[in-house]
């Protein structure tokens, strides 16, 4: 994403604030009278809808296969205002196809109302069918409003959860450590309170194989485990490769290496230089100091603590012994408390290296560019929720007058004051739960279609590729606080209207 953006977004920004005002001055200087919430429909305004729909779309296939910026990493980068106006683009899009449809449901509302004996759910489903064109203003915002806070939450969100997993890969447990001489016993250097389970592994970063029957890369990483000390280390968390029922776990030890019996390896998807793998193809190399023949039992995208970009083999620490390598293990996988690296580092050999999950995680957290992103995206939602709770509020002020005086008239014909709360109840309530349902579907699935043109994981800093992922409790939260808005302010117009003088609110409209 370029810097070129930021001015950009601000005079987007500004354009809509301005558009938004100039478009409720109107209504603001003139007192409502009821009138349809589907008016009729002139031409012009409905190619103008039709037209935001068209540009919409056709930015957002741009965005998809473009992103926010062109050009290569070694050519001139170059801005699109119109791939930037996108996202804007489509949530006017959207919220225009959401108002056109809102309509129906609250028909359907006001269809099982009528079925019911009590008036009140009745008179308010039809308040809503007569709303003044204010309301249209309202739902506009609040949709707007929820779809940005939403696709902000769910955004970083997803690179938070992008970079947590990244470190996962990398590591592949709490703690790894790599040695060029032997390993400690762990279990007597912490003890079972800071390090509850040890894997150890032999890696081999480049292997030449060698096969008759299909083409292999030059070189590949090798990786022999303890897969069932693995399991332990890895269960339960994002780096659990699920290997105790493979046929790498399972297979039988005896006559093992040979090609009458050869050991079965994951194998990376991609090999460069060469064919990808196929299930069921046998090669051989050469391991400690002797040739080893080995078949592929499955194929994997990725592998923890194996670098995905380059091809790799993976294979049980127990074959590799029975087959006679006779190597030293490399590598010992720690699953453990934090705290525990600076014990851990204590009992090392000089040459060895210590990799903490955490600290790792840590230090993506604290970056400056990550720990911004994260500033803006928090501001973002909390903006955007700022002004859907303003509309919520600012939206039944707008027809004040005109409710009191249908409330005027109903309590001449035996309208409670609890009734009357409840009517305003249904009346505000209604349309903001529909407005925050329909931001955030806009919200997510805004974050769905941008993300191949905002590429999740050159943000998350991982070599995983990143998915849109949702946080449950955030939206909740979100939209419990929304409701509860609009509950506070049904609450108080409510009270507003069961205190108001009966003889003044009829005499609204004759002075």
């Amino acid at each position: 994403m370029s810097l070129v953006s930021v001015p950009a977004v601000l005079l987007m920004a500004a354009a809509v604030t301005v558009l938004t005002v100039a478009t409720a001055l109107p209504t603001l200087r003139r007192r409502e009278r009821p009138s349809a919430l589907t008016p009729g429909r002139s031409l012009r305004r409905i190619v103008a809808e039709v037209m935001v729909v068209v540009l919409a779309a056709g930015a957002l296939v741009l965005l998809r296969r473009r992103g926010l910026v062109t050009g290569g990493p070694e050519a001139e980068t170059s801005f699109d205002p119109l791939l930037a106006a996108g996202p804007a683009l489509a949530g006017f899009a959207a919220a225009i196809v959401m108002i056109r449809l809102y309509p129906w449901p609250v028909r359907l509302i006001a269809w099982a109302a009528a079925r019911r004996r009590h008036a009140v759910p009745f008179l308010g489903a039809k308040r809503l069918m007569l709303q003044p064109p204010a309301a249209r203003l309202q739902l506009l915002v609040i949709i707007l409003a929820v779809a940005v806070s939403v696709l902000s939450s769910v955004l970083g969100y997803s690179i938070e959860e992008g970079r947590r997993l990244s470190t996962w890969h990398e590591v592949g447990a709490d703690y790894r450590v790599t040695t060029p001489g032997g390993l400690p016993d762990f279990d007597a250097v912490a003890g079972p309170e800071l390090i509850e389970a040890v894997a150890l592994g032999v890696r081999i970063g480049s292997v030449a194989p060698r096969s008759s029957t299909m083409s292999v890369p030059e070189r590949v990483a090798f990786l022999a485990l303890a897969v069932d000390d693995f399991e332990r280390v890895a269960s339960g968390t994002p780096a659990d490769p699920q290997l105790a029922e493979s046929p790498v776990a399972t297979q039988p030890l005896a006559d093992i290496g040979t090609a009458a019996n050869p050991i079965e390896v994951l194998a990376s998807a991609e090999w460069a230089g060469a064919e990808p793998p196929v299930v069921g193809a046998s090669f051989s190399m050469l391991i400690g100091a002797r040739r080893t023949t080995f078949v592929v039992s499955s194929i994997r995208d990725d592998f923890p603590s194996m670098d995905t970009e380059e091809p790799f083999v993976v294979a049980s620490l127990a074959s590799l012994n029975a087959a006679g390598s006779g190597l030293r293990p490399t590598d010992a996988f720690l699953r453990g408390a934090a705290g525990a690296d600076s014990i851990i580092e204590d009992s090392l050999v000089i040459g060895s290296n210590l990799i903490s999950r955490r600290q790792l995680f840590a230090a993506a957290d604290d970056d400056p560019f990550s720990a911004g992103l994260r500033r803006a995206f928090t501001g973002a939602a909390a903006l955007a929720i700022g002004f859907a709770l303003l509309a919520a509020f600012s939206g039944p002020a707008m027809a004040a007058a005109n409710r009191r005086a249908f409330l005027g008239y109903l309590r001449t014909m035996g309208l409670s004051r609890r009734q009357a709360l409840a009517l305003a109840a249904i009346e505000y309530l209604v349309p903001v739960m529909l407005a925050t349902a329909a931001g955030m579907v806009l919200g997510i699935g805004s974050a769905v279609v941008f993300q191949p043109g905002i590429r999740i994981e050159s943000f998350s800093g991982g070599a995983l590729p990143a998915a849109v992922l949702v946080d449950p409790g955030s939206i909740l939260t979100l939209g419990a606080t929304l409701v509860g808005g609009a509950v506070l302010a049904a609450g108080v117009y409510g009270l507003v209207g069961r205190r108001a003088e009966l003889g003044g609110i009829l005499r609204v409209g004759d002075e």
